[in-house]
């Protein structure tokens, strides 16, 4: 009877251990929590005590089950939050691509490959009624207008773009500016596009709310959403530098809405680019002059599907989902942010990433 006890004890405690390495996601996790269930579940045969037998399976279960639900490599994740509706997830296929350095198709220390690449930047395109290969061609096109950074392999990531609905309208820059949802919230270039079509900023800006600053747009020849400057990678380095003006973007808010100001200080971070080319974790390193979820490795799990937070009839093509993770809070400018990104899950803050993405953004 004792030396049962004893062995359930010792399973106890293993079962503790597994479940921080579950909860880190580290490797052997699942192993240790099958021995320790065992050492749990035995005794519980052994003295007939058939009740907590059962218990104690049922608890095991469904360990494993959140585990296999929750494990780093699963495909992008499906919820809730904020203004994006969440419909179905994605049509998710294998994913695409030779991983070569950081996976995705990039290659970062081929001999052929320059010290420090200047990358030209797209203005964002209209995508509405567009199929979703036609999207996903534009997008090819855009990845290997620099052929020193992928491999010829690259295709695009069906984990990220499988949702896209073929001839749907997509949110627009200025329906996101100056209507909102509803019946013009599709008016305007579309707003993904300036990520789509700019495959190198692995982390770009985006806003999280949808604002109406009056009933009559300045040109889409003013960029008065977060504007990208000058982007540089230096693949020896495995880093690269953007800048982003906010310049237009606050002059517009103090100017259309001054209410507004405060809500316009959180901006998202776009990170779709970052998963197509193949990484899977990102930190946000510390920074006085930004609030953000700092110095905690978190899972990439951003999407685009059909969505209906645009109010439109069918819905429409918009990224998801909106975490608290991917909030950037604008303390003061300018200011300096630092992204490290991964291919896997890492053990902590510290572990040195595969890649380092690095924004000044400026008013």
């Amino acid at each position: 009877m004792n030396e049962w006890k004893v062995t359930q004890r010792i399973g106890l405690l293993l079962a503790a251990l597994a479940c921080f390495m579950l909860f880190r996601h580290e490797a052997g996790a699942m192993s240790l929590l099958a021995i320790s269930g065992a050492l749990i579940v035995i005794p519980f045969f052994a003295l007939k005590n058939y009740i907590m037998l059962a218990v104690s399976c049922a608890a095991i279960s469904v360990f494993a089950f959140l585990w296999w639900n929750g494990r780093p490599a699963a495909s992008a994740a499906v919820g809730n939050a904020a203004s994006r509706q969440v419909a179905n997830a994605p049509n998710k296929p294998a994913d695409s691509g030779v991983a070569a350095d950081a996976g995705g198709g990039l290659k970062l220390l081929s001999p052929q490959t320059p010290s420090s690449i200047t990358i030209p930047l797209h203005n964002p395109i209209d995508f509405d009624g567009k199929t979703r290969d036609e999207v996903l061609s534009l997008r090819r096109n855009a990845v290997h207008e620099q052929p020193a950074l992928v491999t010829d392999s690259y295709v695009p990531n069906m984990n990220v773009y499988g949702g896209i609905t073929d001839g749907k309208p997509w949110w627009g820059l200025t329906g996101t500016y100056f209507y909102g949802a509803g019946a013009h919230a599709a008016d305007g270039l579309s707003e993904e596009s300036r990520f789509l079509l700019n495959p190198y900023i692995l982390v770009g800006l985006s806003e999280i709310y949808a604002f109406h600053l009056g009933a009559n747009p300045p040109s889409e020849a003013q960029a008065f959403w977060p504007e990208p400057g000058k982007l540089v990678w230096h693949p020896a380095k495995k880093e690269a530098y953007l800048t982003y003006s906010l310049a237009q973007y606050f002059s517009l808010m103090k100017y259309r809405c001054p209410q507004c100001v405060d809500k316009a200080m959180n901006l998202f971070l776009a990170t779709i680019n970052a998963q197509d080319l193949g990484f899977t974790h990102m930190v946000i390193a510390p920074s006085p002059q930004v609030s953000a979820v700092f110095n905690t490795p978190f899972p990439l799990t951003q999407f685009i599907h059909t969505g209906g937070s645009c109010g439109i009839s069918g819905g429409c093509n918009n990224s998801s989902p909106m975490s608290q993770n991917y909030v950037l809070h604008i303390n003061s400018l300018p200011a300096d942010v630092t992204f490290r990104l991964y291919d896997h899950a890492p053990a902590n803050a510290q572990e040195p990433p595969q890649f380092t993405f690095h924004m000044k953004i400026t008013e």
